[in-house]
């Protein structure tokens, strides 16, 4: 009988270590396939500011951090805001106001009849961070997942752009669920970005 406890509280303390190291990997891979969705968010205002997106108080970054991805957004000379990638074009909309030149921001909306979404979403997996320190605020999650923002942006003629972020959102025991815009260096920002031709 005692051979079998401790078997058996060698095999929990395995399978815990196990999970410590495995679960953000493999939630990462579930994300793949699958995460589950949370809200819509409206997409109004729009703004551009320093190589970032705003959408309402949202800030989503255009700089990668995982791989570069060539990206420009300007308002043109006839007030078309325009995104552009390796040669292709998509227009995103109307510049409504423009901040000083030299800055390069502006406040833009949609094209008429241009279909815009984004969407939140999180991982299906969470993963515990028993080890985290916050010699700042000296606290630090407990637990951690995955937080995705997809916009898509479609033309009334089909084309369509497609842009996925992903951010780290961490629990508190006190305060539950953080507003899920944590960075981390090679693994967060955004990580895809589809313009077809």
């Amino acid at each position: 009988m005692r051979a079998i406890i401790i078997k058996s509280l060698i095999v929990l303390v395995a399978v815990a270590i196990a999970w410590l190291f495995a679960a953000r990997p493999l939630s990462l891979i579930v994300d793949r396939f699958y995460t589950a969705p949370l809200s819509s968010l409206p997409v109004s205002p729009l703004a551009y500011s320093l190589d970032t997106l705003w959408i309402g108080d949202l800030s989503l970054s255009l700089s990668p951090d995982v791989r570069p991805i060539d990206m420009r957004m300007h308002c043109d000379s006839a007030n078309r805001v325009i995104l552009s990638s390796g040669g292709r074009l998509f227009t995103l909309g109307t510049c409504t106001r423009r901040m000083p030149a030299r800055t390069g921001e502006f406040q833009f909306v949609p094209a008429s009849g241009d279909e815009v979404s984004l969407v939140v979403s999180r991982s299906l997996i969470s993963w515990p961070t028993p080890f985290e320190l916050n010699f700042m605020t000296g606290a630090a999650p407990s637990w951690k997942r995955d937080l995705y923002y997809r916009l898509r942006w479609k033309k009334p003629s089909g084309r369509e752009l497609t842009m996925l972020w992903r951010f780290e959102q961490g629990f508190y025991h006190d305060d539950g669920w953080t507003a899920g815009t944590i960075t981390r260096a090679g693994s967060t920002g955004l990580l895809q970005f589809e313009l077809p031709p």
